[in-house]
């Protein structure tokens, strides 16, 4: 069984998350040169492979923690289920690894 995280660790990373949110929201047309500096001096403050390894972790699993309450949120509000949600985004971008 694994073991339960700290709850203000996962808070941390959630934060972070939002924050590059925020910044790709602020973003003209998609543009992510403002969240890519962000995160390249995120990186550029690890001091050696295991600190680049856990920050890399770290922001990916803060972005999927709040991926999954936007999900949930948006599974509250359409009532459509998570799968389906994940379904149909999928679909929508399909043609776009092609």
């Amino acid at each position: 069984m694994p073991m339960q995280e700290d709850p203000k660790a996962v808070n941390e990373r959630i934060r972070q998350a939002v924050a590059l949110m925020t910044a790709w929201n602020e973003s003209d047309d998609g543009d992510t040169s403002f969240v890519t500096s962000i995160l390249t001096e995120d990186f550029a403050n690890a001091i050696s492979s295991d600190d680049l390894i856990d920050v890399a972790i770290d922001k990916t699993t803060g972005l999927i923690s709040l991926c999954g309450r936007l999900l949930l949120q948006l599974e509250r509000s359409t009532k459509v289920p998570i799968e389906e949600l994940l379904k149909r985004i999928g679909q929508q971008h399909a043609g776009d690894a092609l």
